[in-house]
C-alpha cells in the first residue's frame, strides 16, 4: 500500500531555524535553498521554507517546503514540481529521499537531532498493533459486505474503539485503499467503512473530553 512518505526532524542541539540554517550551509547534491520563493510566501507564511533541487537522473527538478509543528518539529508539508506542477506519489518519495540522504541526514547527525522518514510502502502490520490488526482482518473476512449485520457492527465498533486507545497510524484513507486493494471489498462499503472510522474517531475525542462543570443558574445559591 504505497504512500507518500513523511519526513520530520525532532530534538537535538538545534532549533528549528538553526537547522533549517545548518541544512543551507550543507548545501550539495544540486539542492540550494530558495529564498524567492519564500518571499512570495512570508506575508501569510513567516515560518515556510523552501529547498529547490535541479533534475538529476530519477530525481524531478523540484521545490521541497518544510514548516514547524506547535510541538517544535520541523517536517516536509510538501513537494512540488518546478513550476508548481503537481508529481506522482513516487518522484515526491524519491524526492523527499534524496533530500533526506544528501542533506537531512548528514545534518541531524551532526546536532543529535531525530529523524522519522516513513515508509513508502506500509502494511496494515505497520499501522496498527498486533491485536487491533487482528481484529480489522477478522471484521474485514467475517462482516457481511453489503449490510452490517449487528454481530459485524460489535466487531467493527470493537476495532474502532482498539484504534482509537492506541492512536493508530491508520487514517480513513488508508483504510479505505486497504479495504479495496487488499481485502477486495466494493468500493462503495470501502467508502463507507472508512467515513465511519472517521466520525467514530471525532465522536470518541469528545466523549473523552473532561467534563466542563456546570455553569450555576442566576440568582440560585
Amino acid at each position: 500500500m504505497k504512500v507518500y512518505q513523511d519526513l520530520v526532524i525532532r530534538g537535538g542541539r538545534l532549533g528549528p531555524q538553526e537547522f533549517i540554517a545548518e541544512l543551507e550551509r550543507r548545501l550539495t547534491g544540486g539542492w540550494e535553498r530558495n529564498l524567492t520563493r519564500e518571499q512570495e510566501l512570508h506575508s501569510g507564511s513567516p515560518h515556510m521554507h523552501c529547498f529547490s533541487c535541479s533534475e538529476r537522473s530519477k530525481r524531478l527538478g523540484a521545490d521541497l517546503w518544510m514548516t514547524t509543528r506547535e510541538t517544535g518539529e520541523l517536517y516536509v508539508c510538501n513537494i512540488l514540481g518546478h513550476n508548481r506542477q503537481q508529481i506522482t506519489q513516487t518522484q515526491y518519495n524519491t524526492i523527499l529521499q534524496d533530500f533526506h540522504k544528501t542533506l537531512v541526514r548528514p545534518a541531524a547527525e551532526g546536532c543529535g537531532a531525530e529523524v522519522l522518514l516513513g515508509n513508502p510502502d506500509p502494511g496494515i502490520e505497520d499501522l496498527l498493533s498486533i491485536h487491533t490488526c487482528k481484529l480489522l482482518r477478522w471484521f474485514s473476512r467475517s462482516a457481511n459486505r453489503t449490510s452490517l449485520h449487528p454481530s459485524d457492527r460489535e466487531l467493527w465498533h470493537e476495532f474502532v474503539s482498539a484504534a482509537f486507545r492506541e492512536k493508530a497510524l491508520l487514517d480513513s484513507q488508508m483504510l479505505e485503499r486497504w479495504l479495496v486493494e487488499e481485502e477486495k471489498w466494493p468500493e462503495k462499503a470501502a467508502s463507507e467503512r472508512a467515513d465511519e472510522y472517521e466520525n467514530g474517531f471525532e465522536l470518541l475525542e469528545v466523549f473523552n473530553r473532561p467534563v466542563r462543570p456546570k455553569a450555576k443558574a442566576a440568582g440560585r445559591e
